[in-house]
């Protein structure tokens, strides 16, 4: 029984391993060039140092290799995001400082990902790269970061990855692939120790949460 046991873990632990080597990521992106691109609205309190996004739409950084086009890379004179209702961003967050992201309605506040099914997988890019750096929601910098009250849906590759230190606290977060099909990867929550998740709905094509990542 424990020899079987032992054979059934190994089978679903490695192949989210199988994979990885460090992706470099996007450049840093000042809010106004990410709001040159981005086919929403979307606004800048620079006092409370928030962007919020008003109106659905898409980032799309021009001349990127691959599928980083659509990744966000954060500067520091950010420090939260806001999504609100009735609002689809279809792209990707990547950031190395502390965040806040919140969403107004955690059904109808969505950062989207694609309908295609193994998209990194017919791009070769879970081979060449890891799918981690992919993720909806890519942290890290150490410290505590916040993300409540959204929905990440269909993700390109993983949903919220912490890395370096970096806690993700979720909360009130829906994570959800309905594609259907083989290797989306679309993994749940992959974070340092100390993170937490309460009041949470996980859907995925993969592990919902890993606690044995970081």
């Amino acid at each position: 029984m424990q020899k079987t046991l032992f054979i059934i873990l190994f089978s679903i632990i490695i192949p989210s391993y199988s994979f990885c080597q460090i992706a470099p990521a996007p450049a840093i992106s000042t809010f106004d060039n990410m709001k040159a691109i981005y086919t929403g609205n979307v606004e800048l309190d620079a006092v409370t140092k928030t962007v919020t996004f008003t109106s659905s739409g898409t980032i799309n950084f021009p001349n990127r290799l691959e599928k980083t086009d659509n990744i966000w890379h954060i500067p520091t004179t950010i420090l939260k995001v806001v999504i609100n209702e009735n609002v689809t961003v279809t792209g990707q967050f990547t950031w190395g400082h502390t965040m806040t992201f919140e969403g107004k309605d955690k059904y109808t506040s969505i950062v989207y990902g694609t309908s295609g099914r193994g998209v990194l997988n017919s791009l070769g890019l879970d081979k060449k790269y890891t799918c981690v750096p992919y993720s909806t929601f890519y942290g890290y910098g150490t410290g505590d970061n916040y993300i409540k009250n959204l929905t990440c849906l269909n993700p390109l590759g993983f949903m919220f990855t912490g890395k370096n230190n970096c806690r993700l606290h979720l909360d009130g977060v829906r994570g959800i692939d309905n594609r259907g099909g083989f290797s989306n990867h679309s993994d749940g929550i992959s974070s340092a120790s100390g993170s937490t998740v309460k009041n949470c709905y996980f859907e995925t094509g993969d592990d919902a949460i890993k606690v044995y990542a970081d």
